[in-house]
């Protein structure tokens, strides 16, 4: 499975209809990653 860069994961976050607040998420991943950002924040 390629990995995805960090923009790629936040793209797929904006789609998701039920991911209201990617900008929040994106702002708070290095602190409580989102489920999502788990692969790239344990990079």
């Amino acid at each position: 499975m390629k990995k995805k860069t960090m923009n790629e994961l936040i793209e797929e976050l904006k789609k998701d209809e039920q991911v209201e607040h990617w900008h929040e998420i994106e702002a708070k991943s290095l602190h409580r990653p989102h489920p999502f950002l788990k692969e790239w924040t344990t990079g």
